[in-house]
């Protein structure tokens, strides 16, 4: 199979079953092991219902191989409920991706988080602090710094407005009112104090501890029209996976 004229060979590894046609999956990269994760989702053609949470897609992007990780486990025992239309990110290791939210088969919306370890294959509740999000689906997910934010979504057809919500990601609490180092602009002039290395060098202020930057809001407000798009463009984002592998 391959993307495309000139496109990398991406072939099954050890005999790995074709990947199903799915759609409202969702998918994260690991930099640190080069694997391309595809989760949960609802299966579309001749197969309908939900995708287990135990079969993970995995496309190594050093060796163009893909296998279908169905030996996944959960270290409580219980896997994560189907879902379709959640987010995903990788935590700050690139070890573990973030599952928040979604909607399950009968379209009712969750809230929940949970981690999935890639390398050992696993699945974990996390426990949190503070007022997560309300329960919704179709939102998106943005990493600024040590912050998830999550963006828009909804709930039976009631959309939020709301991207100032945000998740430490070292404490595991939920805040509107994260800390984010706002960057400063140091200019050289004569019989100032400033530093004379640089005429408009932007330096970070450690010190600013007001709030959200204005940079740092610029940066969601664009992903979050990013993500509200998200819901119209699942089709072709699909189908451009799709046109990847075959």
């Amino acid at each position: 199979m391959k993307t495309g004229v000139g496109g990398p060979n991406i072939s099954p590894l050890n005999g790995s079953a074709p990947i199903q046609d799915t759609w409202a999956a969702s998918m994260v990269y690991s930099t640190t092991y080069s694997l391309l994760i595809i989760i949960g989702g609802e299966q579309g053609s001749e197969v309908s219902g939900p995708v287990a949470m135990d079969d993970i897609i995995a496309v190594n992007i050093k060796t163009n191989l893909y296998s279908k990780w169905n030996d996944t486990i959960s270290t409580t025992g219980s896997l994560p409920p189907t879902r379709w239309a959640h987010s995903l990110i990788m935590d700050p290791t690139n070890t573990n991706a973030i599952m928040f939210g979604g909607c399950d088969n009968n379209g009712g919306a969750m809230n929940d988080l949970w981690l999935y370890n890639v390398v050992k294959r696993t699945w974990s509740p996390q426990k949190t602090t503070g007022t997560p999000p309300t329960p919704r689906c179709r939102h998106s997910a943005v990493v600024v710094g040590k912050y998830m934010f999550i963006l828009f979504g909804g709930n039976n057809d009631v959309f939020n407005a709301d991207i100032n919500v945000a998740l430490d990601m070292n404490t595991w609490e939920w805040t509107t009112a994260p800390v984010i180092g706002t960057p400063s602009i140091s200019s050289s002039t004569s019989g100032s104090n400033s530093n004379p290395t640089s005429p408009g060098v932007i330096s970070s202020n450690k010190d600013d501890t007001s709030g959200i930057s204005g940079g740092a809001i610029a940066g969601i407000v664009v992903g979050a029209i990013a993500g509200v798009s998200n819901y119209l463009k699942v089709i072709h984002t699909n189908l451009c996976f799709l046109i990847f592998f075959f």
